[in-house]
């Protein structure tokens, strides 16, 4: 891996040009001694000389003792651990402004101790090979680039696929070049970026130049510690080395100033053992939960997905909580469900509307009520869940979870050939509830908003009516959606039921123009979808429909605003993203607020329940009927939630306990005392280990084993 850039006997005009044969020794080798008295005797009569012209291609005397790496300049191993020294300190004063404010001093110190020394660990094994490079390979800039060449392009396949595969996508809709074409090529591009790094630094290895380059690599390091914090490792591991390599070019061939020059070799020494054990420490030795948790969530902590495999989980005896013993055991073999009301009449016409990205708070926040009048005055109308939660923190394993009853862990995960960047369960032979009910005689109707939503990719499944509302990139607005639905029911003449899910409300948040911050174009755009609803209803109650209609509105995932140091969606389990609306309006219900905890994985069978059909013994979910008419107890399954292989389980004592199965932190919150979830007490209360052993009880039952599959990554 020798980048000649970082040869200085290939760039530096202080190499000495007679070669190694040739250079003359550090200290001349003294002349044969001669006879004391002849040495005198010539010291007595040979007159005074002039002192010798000093030989300008002479090495300087040796001044024992020295810490240079030659006489030249730095060589590439030592201006590699210079540039990563320089990175690190720029990524340690990028991530001051990320503290979080529940982190102690101690515990972020911990922290940044780490994270430099991944960076140090990864340019000690660059030096290693650069070493390797120069013994045994020919001196050619070529042959360099070309070695690094290819060592990033296998790296880019593995570790920038995720991060590309909305690029790749786009890139297919746009200019329908094929993914299988489109995602390898540019993960490519991206990928070449590393060889690119090490010819601009070698260009830049010039006095003038040289300085400004090794700016450039501390501000791009700085920069991959704070932006993008959401899930693009890869990048930020490629950013990293990017980093390191700009500056290690640049650096290669500096002579050190000569001051340096005389430090005793012990500094120089002692300085690479002190960062060889920090590097080693911080690979080898796996830190308390408390710092595993921060650094899972740092983008500068670019190796601990990977140490993380190597590592051991955190180890917890296995709970079973006794009153809810049902649901931590196989329920492949049960029986179906009936119907709880067999004695009441199936629901005649049932509506599954779904709003994208919408906070449960929202619909608990009346100072919105005159921007959302539509919502409100189904809340007010209706039966509002106040702490409904949604089983994912993005749109398909949220809808998946709702449409299957089952978890992400439960479905069989695979990539579609329409759609290579993402994996979707269309192989997965669980039933979906529209097909219930369409066995049952139900007619059902969907109009897909996303591409995807549709019973082939098997989000969704069961639909004897399908429509497409998706025209070119953009999401369809609401109005057009529910407008295709409407159509699409006509007067319903038999039992029906019918799905949309409406995209209006979704990031960059400028569907409705734009707007001073983000937050206020999601607002805007929420209040677009409560007017399409407000004329939904209106067509509905002018057309005699409405008096007969069942409506649930949900949504699939909530959205941050910088809580927890994120934006947007699907990268974290905290309850920003968890919590959703929930509201059923009906005339057969009267208008309440229920408190008792309930997830979108309930719907399945609330609608089952509601038009009269059985729910499967399997589905992890109960009807909320009862509930909904004021009847009966609240349902025992737990509460969970998946989303980027992270876990959580809100718990019956009022705690939730979230596992981060590819970071392996842990973390334990209690929300009565903690509702916004920044306390960790997981190292602090005696529930700890419990909590995850029912965490872990549930999942070990739950998850879907079959010969070579295992639970696949999905980011979004």
């Amino acid at each position: 891996m020798d980048d000649p850039t970082l040869d200085p006997s290939k760039s530096t005009p202080s190499a000495d040009p007679r070669g190694p044969a040739e250079a003359a020794p550090p200290i001349a080798a003294p002349a044969a001694a001669a006879p004391a008295e002849d040495a005198a005797a010539t010291e007595a009569t040979a007159p005074p000389e002039a002192a010798p012209e000093p030989d300008p291609h002479a090495a300087e005397p040796e001044v024992p003792p020295v810490a240079v790496a030659d006489a030249g300049g730095l060589q590439g191993a030592t201006a590699l651990l210079w540039s990563a020294a320089i990175v690190a300190a720029s990524q340690a004063g990028a991530m001051v402004t990320r503290r979080p404010a529940g982190a102690s001093a101690r515990t972020w110190a911990t922290v940044e101790v780490y994270v430099a020394g991944h960076v140090i660990a990864m340019a000690l094994a660059a030096a290693a090979g650069v070493l390797a490079w120069r013994q045994i390979a020919p001196r050619s800039r070529l042959a360099g680039y070309l070695v690094i060449a290819g060592i990033a392009l296998p790296f880019g396949q593995i570790t920038l696929r995720d991060d590309l595969a909305g690029a790749a996508q786009k890139l297919e809709d746009s200019t329908r070049l094929l993914v299988a074409v489109g995602q390898p090529l540019l993960v490519a591009i991206v990928a070449l970026s590393l060889p690119f790094a090490l010819a601009l630094g070698r260009a830049s290895a010039r006095p003038w130049a040289r300085w400004a380059a090794v700016l450039a690599a501390a501000a791009i390091g700085a920069a991959g510690a704070v932006l993008q914090p959401q899930g693009y490792e890869g990048l930020h591991l490629l950013t990293t080395l990017i980093a390191c390599a700009l500056g290690a070019a640049a650096i290669a061939g500096a002579r050190p100033p000569d001051r340096a020059l005389r430090w005793p070799r012990w500094v120089g020494r002692g300085a690479v053992a002190i960062a060889a054990a920090l590097a080693i420490g911080s690979v080898a030795v796996w830190p308390p939960n408390a710092v595993v948790v921060l650094l899972g969530a740092e983008p500068a902590a670019v190796l601990v997905p990977h140490l993380a495999r190597v590592h051991l989980r955190l180890a917890a005896t296995r709970v079973v909580p006794p009153a809810q013993k049902e649901w931590f055991s196989d329920r492949s073999a049960l029986p179906p469900r009936p119907p709880t009301q067999p004695d009441r009449p199936p629901a005649d016409l049932v509506l599954l509307i779904g709003i994208d990205s919408v906070r449960a708070a929202l619909l608990a926040d009346e100072a919105q009520r005159e921007r959302l009048p539509e919502l409100f005055r189904l809340r007010d109308e209706g039966v509002w869940f106040t702490e409904a939660r949604s089983a994912g923190a993005s749109t398909a394993p949220a809808l998946a979870s709702l449409f299957s009853s089952l978890y992400y862990s439960q479905l069989h995960w695979t990539t579609h050939p329409k759609r290579s960047t993402e994996v979707f369960p269309h192989l997965d032979p669980s039933p979906r509830f529209p097909e219930l009910l369409g066995a049952a005689g139900v007619r059902t109707v969907s109009i897909d908003t996303t591409g995807w939503l549709t019973n082939e990719f098997g989000i969704v499944r069961g639909f004897k009516i399908e429509e497409g509302a998706r025209k070119g990139r953009g999401y369809p607005a609401a109005d057009v959606v529910l407008g295709a639905l409407n159509r699409r029911l006509g007067r319903a003449p038999s039992r029906t039921f019918g799905f949309a899910h409406l995209l209006d409300p979704h990031s960059p948040y400028q569907s409705a123009g734009r707007f001073a911050t983000p937050y206020e174009g999601y607002l805007a755009e929420i209040a677009l979808v409560d007017k399409a609803i407000g004329r939904f209803r209106a067509k509905l109650e002018t057309e005699g429909t409405w008096a007969r209609t069942t409506l649930l509105v949900f949504s699939d995932h909530g959205e941050a605003f910088g809580e927890h140091g994120t934006t947007w969606h699907g990268s974290t389990v905290y309850d920003e993203l968890l919590r959703v609306p929930l509201l059923i309006v009906s005339p057969d219900l009267t208008p309440r607020l229920v408190a008792a905890p309930v997830s979108l994985v309930d719907l399945g069978p609330t609608i089952l329940d509601l038009m009269g059909v059985a729910t499967p013994g399997r589905m992890m979910g109960q009807s909320l009927v009862g509930l909904a008419r004021g009847e009966g107890a609240p349902p025992t399954r737990p509460i969970v939630a998946e989303a980027r292989l992270k876990r959580a389980m809100v718990l019956s004592n009022g705690l939730k306990i979230v596992q981060d199965s590819r970071k392996l932190g842990v973390e334990l919150y209690d929300l009565a005392r903690d509702a916004k979830e920044e306390h960790n007490v997981f190292d602090d209360v005696p529930d700890g280990r419990k909590s995850l052993g029912v965490l872990g009880a549930f999942f070990d039952e739950h998850t879907l084993r079959r010969p070579g599959y295992e639970v696949p990554y999905r980011k979004w």
